[in-house]
Parts: C-alpha cells; structure tokens; sequence
C-alpha cells in the first residue's frame, strides 16, 4: 500500500517532499481527518498546499511538518506513531 510505504518513509523524505492527509493522520497516531484539519486551524500543523489552482487533493510540506510534529509530540496532544 502506498499510504504504508509513505509513512515508512517519511523520516528519509527530504524537507522540500510533500505528503498527503492520510500520513499526517497516520503520523499523529491515526487521528480522523477532521482532526487535522483542527490543528491546521489551531496553528499547530502547518497549511496544506493545493497542488494545482483546481486541485482537490491539498498537500503538507515535510520539512514544515516536521517542525510542527515535534512541537505537537512535546506538548502531548497526541501520540507519535
């Protein structure tokens, strides 16, 4: 699956890769996405990008994530996965 090899990987993708919702889910311990989509709107994730101006797949910037993951971890909101 391609969402499994993603997630087993995100930790040697470079800091300019892009990765979907379901890893950022996957990444916070499997949370819903309405629950990214509120840490999105709480500052604590960064903004997902639209691939294309008519996209409707949005993407998270790795590097920027990884920032924003190891602040949400610090905190214990959720769980690292």
């Amino acid at each position: 699956d391609h969402h499994t090899r993603a997630l087993a990987t995100f930790a040697s993708l470079p800091d300019y890769a892009y990765v979907k919702k379901p890893i950022v889910q996957a990444l916070l311990g499997g949370v819903s996405p309405d629950t990214v989509e509120r840490l999105v709107k709480l500052g604590r994730l960064p903004q997902p990008l639209k691939t294309s101006p008519n996209a409707r797949m949005n993407v998270y910037p790795v590097g920027a994530l990884r920032q924003a993951l190891a602040q949400v971890w610090a905190a214990g909101s959720v769980k690292p996965s």
